[in-house]
């Protein structure tokens, strides 16, 4: 990380002048800057964590990329497809209370919500069956990444 390359140590330590560079001196130096390095090295664990969260958004392939270093590193066999949707014909709803008039004498049917699958869930986290993984972390990083409103599924295939 070259934004944050700092050592605290080695900071001082070069600070110090070589008059007063002895062991009782370098080892009280050292004490106290142990805890500014603990404080360096918790801050540097943050901002890797905080930056790979925010180079992962809801799109596909970062969501993908997303579940697959964190349960499938090696194989990255997990996927995500879109779920099935099936076109319908819209006439006219109730409240519109309008006539409807059709060119071709045959029967039509008109599906209801439930028939065409509308509004069960967007898309499909297909995972394989190799891969182990606990189901509310997974659902966790998931709808950490998702846009809001949008649904899924898991598949274990």
């Amino acid at each position: 990380m070259e934004l944050f390359n700092l050592n605290p140590l080695k900071l001082w330590r070069s600070h110090i002048p070589a008059k007063l560079k002895k062991a009782r001196l370098q080892a009280f130096v050292d004490a106290i800057m142990f805890p500014f390095q603990q404080l360096y090295n918790e801050f540097v664990g943050y901002f890797q964590a905080k930056s790979y969260y925010l180079n992962h958004n809801s799109q596909v392939i970062k969501l993908e990329a997303a579940l697959n270093d964190r349960y499938d590193f090696a194989n990255r066999e997990i996927t995500i497809n879109t779920a099935p949707y099936t076109d319908h014909i819209y006439i006219s709803t109730v409240p519109e209370d309008r006539p409807v008039y059709l060119d071709n004498p045959a029967t039509i049917f008109i599906p209801t919500e439930a028939e065409i699958g509308f509004g069960e869930f967007d898309f499909i986290i297909n995972i394989p069956a190799t891969v182990s993984f606990n189901e509310g972390e997974l659902r966790s990083l998931v709808d950490a990444y998702k846009l809001p409103g949008k649904t899924y599924t898991l598949n274990i295939t």
